[in-house]
């Protein structure tokens, strides 16, 4: 074989090399590019878990937003996040109540839910929540969440005395969670017309 001809079968060999390198650098950036600029909706959240992402819902559970007025050093309308949210998160949210509170009215392990309208009283004025007055002798007039209410959080809402409160409880434990106000239907003793008068004080 020729010189001239070993050396046009090395050149040959060399661009084809070339080729192929060059083909499998654009492959390999093209892989990165997607990886890079795939949206995190494609991956689940155990996923980013382990990856370190953080993952937020657009309607993420667990947060609420009430507006808490009066003695508190911060009123206005506050975001509360998480899944079991009480009166004594919205007041820190407020940054605490004033020195002229009435703190003997406020229960800091009430529950609390979303739309809400809390005003701290002032010494000398009466707790309201939303927006009409709780004195000593006036029924619970905020909302109960009847799937994770206790015994004694369920007699808050009007007409559910003890008996009432124990059925609810069976049920729930029974069956699971109410999925709505007619679910209640399907407790002993509550018929439509009691729901009805009990339906503005109820959440899920």
């Amino acid at each position: 074989m020729k010189k001239k001809d070993i050396i046009k079968i090395i050149k040959n060999k060399r661009f084809i090399v070339s080729a192929i390198a060059i083909i499998v650098i654009i492959v390999c950036a093209f892989v990165i590019y997607y990886k890079l600029t795939v949206h995190v909706d494609y991956f689940s959240e155990e996923d980013l878990a382990d990856t370190g992402v953080s993952y937020s819902s657009p309607n993420e559970p667990g947060v609420i937003k009430i507006d808490i007025e009066g003695a508190v050093k911060k009123p206005g309308l506050k975001v509360i996040k998480g899944n079991d949210p009480r009166l004594d998160d919205a007041i820190k949210q407020a940054k605490g109540m004033t020195r002229y509170a009435d703190s003997s009215q406020i229960n800091l392990a009430m529950r609390i839910t979303d739309g809400m309208k809390i005003v701290v009283p002032y010494l000398g004025q009466e707790l309201i929540i939303e927006g009409r007055a709780v004195g000593k002798s006036s029924e619970f007039v905020g909302k109960v969440n009847v799937n994770t209410a206790t015994f004694e959080e369920l007699q808050q809402i009007p007409g559910i005395g003890p008996s009432y409160a124990k059925r609810i409880i069976e049920y729930r434990n029974a069956f699971g969670p109410f999925r709505g106000p007619e679910d209640l239907l399907d407790i002993k003793g509550i018929g439509k017309k009691k729901l009805a008068s009990m339906k503005e004080n109820l959440a899920f």
